[in-house]
């Protein structure tokens, strides 16, 4: 996936392959249309490994400039992040007619509808859900992208099961920002938008207010702002009544401005206090008193998280020396072949690491550095020499990143099979 040439068109900024993507995909079933497109299923025809994508393809005669700029946008934020909790960008293909977006499959639902068919949904499984969101935000913020559009719809389960990982997906309000200066562009979806949005003034912690609001909707039921025409998540006011829906949204955006939630109701008597103490320190109105991204993830209501994931179960000497072998023994082409055989990896596979991955990665900001990995080895008490750590850590560039650490725990006489031995060959071939 090479961006040819140096122009600003739109070919050159979309990373993409000039091959056609029916002779890489069978597609299946449609999971969704919209204005621009459809979203559906594909599959890679080479291999014997049944793997399974979304192919979200885009008519490009009906895109305008603006279009053209969020999804350009959209594709190059994508192709920067690795974390374990945001949707991973696999290729994308153009032809004359088209663009292909593919990225990872989610097969689960939304996180509104998935909670919603959950019986007896506690506020440990929402605190489990807000925890992995913060990371995944700890991570954008840390890069210096700020997402703009964090709300129920756009995160989703991996898969049907409730305890499968969650993906934040739709990059396409998402933007890079320079710390200490403001954002003046008034975008997002009024319900999780914040007062400073609203204002014209904004800076990161935009993301904050919205993971408020999302928390507070999730517990509750509810919105903390809205107006009685639309109380409910579902309820979305008459559509073809623009002028209603122009009225109903000032008077939502006053009640961001002026009104403050309640908390006074029988479910948020049955809360924890500190699970009201993070709702209301992210739904602060002065974006100075609002949590941050970093100072979230070391809220309390976190705790017993993190203290369940810091346990031998997932901080393992295999994994620990796995990492070390990874940089300071494995040839580039062992790791060039490990990080293509993630992809063969099950999501089951994939959730337990990323359980061993949090519980190194102490400070959630989606990737392991030098004192992470010392004290990982403290932990497992293993004694190993900080010219190795260093070592492995200058070869991984400073810092281990997401796949990396995954990559590292593959074993490659697992793989060991003709067909697969077949299918990398045609895949480094390519």
């Amino acid at each position: 996936m090479e961006a040819k040439g140096k122009s600003n068109s739109f070919e050159s900024k979309i990373k993409c392959s000039n091959i056609d993507i029916k002779t890489i995909y069978t597609f299946h079933e449609i999971l969704g249309r919209g204005q621009f497109g459809t979203v559906r299923v594909g599959e890679r025809k080479s291999g014997n490994q049944v793997k399974k994508y979304a192919i979200k393809t885009i008519t490009k005669k009906k895109l305008s400039s603006k279009d053209i700029q969020n999804l350009t946008n959209e594709v190059q934020i994508l192709s920067t992040l690795d974390h374990p909790n945001i949707i991973k960008l696999e290729e994308a293909y153009q032809d004359q007619f088209y663009l292909h977006i593919v990225t990872e499959l989610c097969e689960g639902k939304d996180v509104l509808n998935q909670c919603h068919f959950k019986e007896n949904l506690s506020e440990n499984n929402v605190c489990l859900i807000i925890f992995k969101l913060l990371s995944a935000v700890r991570y954008l913020h840390d890069n210096n992208i700020v997402h703009r559009d964090i709300k129920t719809d756009n995160i989703m389960f991996s898969t049907k099961d409730f305890s499968s990982e969650i993906k934040l997906l739709d990059f396409g309000l998402s933007k890079k920002f320079i710390t200490g200066t403001k954002m003046k562009e008034k975008t997002g979806t009024p319900f999780y938008i914040c007062p400073e949005i609203i204002i014209g003034e904004y800076d990161e912690k935009c993301d904050m207010w919205s993971i408020g609001v999302m928390t507070y909707l999730l517990i509750s039921g509810i919105f903390p702002f809205y107006t009685e025409a639309e109380k409910r998540p579902y309820a979305k006011g008459k559509k073809d009544d623009k002028t209603n829906k122009k009225e109903i949204e000032k008077e939502l955006f006053q009640k961001i401005l002026k009104d403050k939630p309640s908390y006074s109701d029988k479910v948020w008597g049955t809360c924890t206090k500190k699970a009201i103490d993070f709702v209301k320190k992210c739904l602060e109105k002065n974006p100075k008193n609002r949590l941050s991204s970093l100072e979230a993830v070391k809220h309390p209501w976190f705790k017993n998280i993190i203290n369940e994931l810091k346990t031998p179960q997932y901080i393992t000497k295999d994994i620990l020396l796995g990492l070390i072998e990874f940089y300071n023994k494995d040839n580039p082409l062992e790791r060039l072949l490990k990080r293509h055989l993630i992809t063969m990896l099950t999501s089951a596979e994939i959730q337990k690491l990323n359980s061993s991955f949090f519980a190194i990665n102490t400070n959630l900001n989606g990737s392991i550095d030098l004192s992470e990995l010392q004290e990982g080895f403290k932990f497992i008490r293993i004694c190993i020499s900080n010219l190795e750590l260093e070592k492995a850590i200058n070869l991984a560039g400073g810092k281990i990143c997401y796949s990396d650490f995954i990559a590292s725990t593959i074993n490659l006489k697992k793989f060991n099979s003709k067909n697969i031995i077949l299918e990398l060959f045609k895949y480094f071939d390519s």
